[in-house]
């Protein structure tokens, strides 16, 4: 298996582009405005400021954009992270209700991580089969479904 993007090879964007989920005003509808020529998050969407957090709870309704305000924030950790404390590549876990949620929305859907690390061009494998993502930085980030009683035991999660 080689390493690709989703949908075979990405485009490359122009040198010296940098994509950016959040952008610099205090306040912001995510629409396209100077500097961001594009789509992204509104004030509400942006991860919280400050510290570091394990837990985010997006408690909104339908349309809000939980799923790609996750995503996004997510491919950031895992990006800013590559390497924990000891050396090692990091290893992450993406857990939904089920499985299948997992798969289908929190990463094979429009708003979910592989989409997020193709808008940043970050080179991975998925493998399906595994329930694995491997980034070409060897970070590893693990799928599974709170169904599963046994989820995230035994990995060495960062």
């Amino acid at each position: 298996m080689t390493w690709s993007t989703r949908i075979g090879t990405r485009m490359a964007e122009p040198a010296g582009t940098t994509y950016r989920w959040v952008c610099d005003l205090q306040t912001c509808d995510g629409e396209p405005h100077e500097d961001w020529p594009y789509k992204h998050a509104r004030t509400k969407q942006r991860p919280p400021a400050g510290l570091i957090w394990l837990i985010w709870p997006l408690l909104t309704g339908r349309g809000f954009g939980k799923s790609k305000a996750g995503s996004e924030a997510f491919a950031d950790d895992i990006v800013a992270n590559p390497t924990s404390p000891n050396g090692k590549a990091t290893e992450w876990l993406i857990v939904a209700e089920k499985f299948d949620d997992t798969r289908t929305i929190c990463v094979e859907g429009p708003a979910g991580i592989l989409h997020a690390f193709d808008e940043r061009g970050v080179t991975y494998r998925y493998n399906r089969s595994k329930w694995q993502i491997t980034l070409s930085t060897g970070q590893i980030i693990h799928l599974s479904g709170a169904d599963d009683a046994d989820v995230g035991r035994g990995l060495n999660l960062s």
